[in-house]
Formats: structure tokens, sequence, C-alpha cells
């Protein structure tokens, strides 16, 4: 151990036990400084909770057993104490996080193997906290993995709201635009050859003489040069299945052809 005093919380109901437990830590010079609480009233009066290295704890309590004090004492190194006969008790309440236990014997000699436990038990503590550090806990993880979640939905939120943004502006650049037309189509469900617009500019009436609210593909189609048409259809029939429409074509203004 480093060379200071252990802080250890001793709960103890058997005034006899805590007068042995007094004895040999006087005998054997041991560092420690302990305070003593001989019942759960005494802990759960402990306010704010002693900062201790270590506890050590009667399973059995005159007004109840240690699992009752879990809330309070997880987290700290304890080493549970029980009277002979009970290993299979303490084995279970080692379960819940104890790191060691000793089986108190008549003559006392079960002490003279409390500091190396102790020792192992602050030890593995530490151990265990760095790990988890280093690891993550589960809490850290959970806290770290919903600020993850608000930063995603907040990345998305700005970016939905720039896309939105982005296409405003474009629909206002097309829709006051001259001397060209930009439409966009789209596949209608159940009908592969089939189309319909999803989008067009204004100056499209002043290109072919039909106004965005009555266009269609087909109108298109019958406004495109003969000399150009077979291309044009045969191009269209390609974009059905690609996507894609990469054509020149000549179309006709009713209007101007008068």
């Amino acid at each position: 151990m480093e060379n200071r005093l252990v802080k250890i919380l001793n709960i103890v109901s058997d005034e006899s036990d805590l007068a042995v437990l007094a004895q040999f830590i006087q005998e054997e010079q041991l560092p420690y400084e302990y305070l003593v609480a001989r019942s759960q009233a005494e802990v759960r009066s402990l306010i704010p909770f002693p900062d201790v290295d270590i506890i050590i704890a009667d399973y059995k309590l005159t007004d109840g057993v240690l699992l009752d004090l879990l809330d309070l004492i997880a987290g700290k190194p304890l080493i549970l104490t029980t009277a002979c006969g009970n290993k299979n008790l303490a084995a279970e309440v080692m379960k819940t996080g104890a790191c060691d236990y000793l089986v108190k014997e008549p003559r006392g000699s079960y002490l003279q193997t409390l500091p190396s436990l102790i020792v192992q038990a602050i030890k593995r503590s530490k151990a265990e906290k760095s790990l988890a550090i280093q690891r993550g806990s589960p809490e850290n993880s959970m806290q770290k993995q919903s600020a993850a979640l608000e930063a995603v939905a907040l990345d998305r939120q700005r970016t939905t709201s720039a896309l939105h943004t982005s296409e405003k502006h474009l629909r206002s650049i097309l829709e006051s635009a001259a001397g060209f037309a930009v439409f966009r189509l789209t596949l209608v469900e159940n009908k592969p050859f089939r189309a319909k617009v999803n989008f067009i500019n204004p100056s499209i009436k002043e290109i072919m003489g039909i106004g965005p609210e009555k266009y269609s593909p087909a109108q298109f189609i019958k406004n495109v040069h003969p000399d150009d048409l077979e291309r044009v259809l045969e191009a269209n029939r390609e974009a059905m299945e690609t996507t894609r429409f990469n054509e020149i074509c000549r179309v006709y203004h009713p209007a101007k052809m008068e």
C-alpha cells in the first residue's frame, strides 16, 4: 500500500467484533483510519457519505441486511464479514460487487488476513475503474451515443434546410429565365413508357407556344421537326431504360409558323 492512512468505513453491529478489530489494528500498528456505523440507520445518516478507501461490513445488521445499503455503498471496494457457516451467503453477496469476504472465527484469527485483503481489494477497485474509463462506462457510452444521435439529427436538419433553400433559389432563377426551357420528368408507376412533368419554367411558352400548365411530353413530340422525330423517339425510348436523355432537335412554335 501507499504510505498513507487507509480510510475505512466499518459497518458492524456486534460491539465485541468492533473491540477485537480495534485491538488488532493497534497491536499491528496498521495505518488505518476508520469510521464506525452500527446499523443501517447510522449508515444512512452519514451525509455526505464519507470518502473512504474501503468498506468492511457485516451482512446482518440490527435493522436489516447489507443488501439494503447497496444504493449507498455501490462503487466502493467492499469486504464482507459473515459468521461461521455462511460461506454460501457470502458468495451470493459477492455477486453484487463485493471484492472479498471474511468468515469470522471466535478466536479472531481471521483478522490476520485482513491487511492483505484490503490491499488487494483497493488495487482491484482502482484497476476496474481505470479499465472502465478506457473502455467507456455504460453510462458514458449511452451519453456519447445520445449526443452523437443528436448531432446527426441536427446535421440532417441543417442539410435539409440548406437543400430547401438551394432548391428555392434554383426555382426562382429558372422561373425568371428567358430564352431557354428547363423541365423535369418522372416515370409513371406501372407505365414504363409514360412520364409526367414535375416542373417546367415559364419560358417554355416563348419557345414552343405552350404554357407550363398545358405542357406534356406528348405535346413536345408533336412539335418536333419531322426530320428529327425518329431520332428523338429512339432517344426517348432509351431514356425510359437509362433515365438519360441527351439529344438535340428542332421544335416548332405554332404561333410563329403562321
